[in-house]
């Protein structure tokens, strides 16, 4: 969570999970997707790609055995 966004991604063996974002500001129940496919705008893809690098250098200081798994997986 970066100030009013929260990034949150899914993990399972294969790599593959559900990704979102959300604006709590704007979106305090967490309704709205940024990530989903259809409705992403090229502000909320950024986004997102910075939560990510963030929460990948926060794993590699705690959890660097997830960190590399979730460096490579595509976000969207």
């Amino acid at each position: 969570r970066s100030g009013y966004l929260k990034l949150m991604m899914g993990e399972s063996k294969d790599n593959n999970g559900i990704d979102a974002l959300y604006d709590l500001e704007a979106d305090p129940l967490e309704m709205n997707n940024l990530l989903a496919p259809k409705t992403i705008s090229d502000k909320d893809r950024e986004r997102g790609l910075m939560m990510k690098k963030r929460l990948v250098n926060w794993m590699n200081i705690h959890e660097p055995q997830k960190a590399e798994a979730l460096a490579k997986r595509l976000l969207f």
